[in-house]
């Protein structure tokens, strides 16, 4: 039986990959004050209808994993199809306890299917570019070993970096290392945050104006063409932030000509603790 590959709503995967009949997705939620709750899907539609909601909600919102029932129920149920082997791929642990969840359910089916957990120390297009790996590597016959240092070999290597418009929805939801640091010290400066070896999400550097954010955006794009002469993928993902994507892209295309690189939205979670006009670049390297 083929491997099962589980991933969550985080991943915020297109739909082509939902689609795929050996992915599966554990889902995360928004919770605001007066009680209202938004799944973490993302499309086209109901992404701009959560953007008018968080611009316009003066609520605190809080985000929670996946239940851990359901995630039981999830693998049971692979377990009763019939797969020997599970992959699963998961927002850092550094600001999500889904990982944990996963390890803590997957453990129970230890002696029924081969199990693999990925803290992937990030979120978005990174996990799926992990997921987008595996399928590919697995359809050519690869074997588990050699597959799992390239998916670890990935992580390691693999950058986000972060832009936002407003500091307070990380700093209010405590996934922002050292934010006292740097918030009240923002006026007409704009910060580039990235993920740590670690997970956690700290500040990278500040920029004064917003053409100089897209030119070092843009350096660090061509840095890593540099570090990665086998070659790299290069993502977006943004609520609300295409004009960085555009710009940032613009920047690179004058220098090198026409450039691979893949859009994809932020959901509600992620949003929530990033904020609208937020943008994300992720530097993915090609190890096989």
């Amino acid at each position: 039986m083929p491997t099962a590959i589980i991933v969550d709503s985080t991943s915020y995967l297109p739909e082509q990959l939902l689609a795929h009949p050996h992915v599966y997705q554990v889902t995360l939620s928004v919770t605001f004050e007066d009680g209202k709750q938004v799944s973490d899907l993302v499309s086209d539609d109901k992404a701009q209808k959560f953007y008018d909601y968080l611009s316009q909600s003066k609520q605190t919102a809080t985000t929670s994993q996946p239940p851990i029932g359901e995630y039981m129920q999830l693998v049971e149920d692979l377990v009763d199809q019939g797969y020997e082997r599970i992959l699963a791929f998961h927002l850092s642990s550094a600001i999500s306890g889904t990982y944990q969840t996963a390890v803590t359910v997957l453990q129970e089916f230890k002696d029924q299917v081969e199990c693999y957990v990925y803290d992937t120390k990030a979120a978005s297009v990174v996990m799926m570019a992990l997921v987008e790996t595996s399928l590919s590597l697995l359809d050519r016959g690869m074997a588990m070993p050699e597959l799992d240092k390239i998916l670890k070999d990935m992580i390691a290597q693999s950058h986000i970096y972060l832009t936002v418009e407003d500091l307070t929805y990380l700093s209010r939801g405590g996934r922002l290392k050292n934010s006292a640091a740097i918030i009240g010290n923002l006026f007409a400066i704009k910060p580039i945050l990235f993920f740590n070896e670690a997970g956690e999400i700290v500040l990278l550097e500040k920029v004064r104006t917003r053409r100089k954010l897209y030119q070092r955006l843009a350096e660090i794009a061509e840095g890593a063409f540099e570090a990665n002469p086998q070659g790299f993928q290069l993502y977006f993902a943004h609520a609300l932030g295409q004009e960085v994507i555009d710009q940032v892209v613009a920047i690179l295309e004058e220098k090198f000509g026409t450039i691979d690189y893949q859009v994809g939205l932020l959901g509600p979670v992620v949003a929530t603790h990033v904020g609208i006009g937020s943008c994300g670049m992720a530097t993915v390297p090609k190890l096989y």
